[in-house]
């Protein structure tokens, strides 16, 4: 390995390619940051483009992005019913022991969920009950929009 100021660390190896996250649930990730999806930390959720997907927006290392790891689905027994409420888990555990970029932004994941209300309803995404303390630390709940109708 050799290190230098104005170039950081390069390796001699020529074989090394980025990491594959292991453990996740998302369909996809490094997708372009969608319009709506917020600007500012800790998180937030759209609608994706495809039925039942949701686009999810995390901060931290732009090379071990937080990935969705675990979605619960819970609703309420009251009356009248509320819509339903979803928890999304993230993690940038799932790319293993392997260095990652030190900068501070967001990446977009996707993923897919069935029966997705076409109303509002709100997410909760949150940092996972055995993630490392290098991604998401705080727990947030946004709403997703309802749904546009088909034209």
């Amino acid at each position: 390995m050799v290190c230098g100021a104005a170039t950081g660390c390069t390796t001699d190896r020529e074989d090394l390619r980025p990491a594959e996250p292991t453990g996740a649930v998302a369909d996809t990730w490094k997708v372009p940051i969608p319009d709506g999806a917020g600007s500012a930390p800790p998180a937030s959720v759209v609608r994706g483009d495809a039925p039942g997907e949701l686009v999810v927006v995390t901060w931290g290392s732009s090379s071990c992005p937080a990935l969705p790891v675990e979605v619960t689905r819970s609703t309420t027994a009251m009356l009248p019913p509320t819509p339903a409420t979803l928890r999304i888990d993230v993690s940038p555990d799932v790319w293993g022991d392997v260095p990652c970029t030190e900068d501070y932004g967001p990446s977009a994941s996707t993923l897919t969920v069935s029966g997705l209300p076409d109303t509002a309803f709100s997410v909760t995404v949150a940092p996972a009950r055995s993630a490392s303390d290098a991604g998401q630390r705080d727990e947030v709940t946004v709403t997703v929009p309802a749904a546009r109708p088909a034209p």
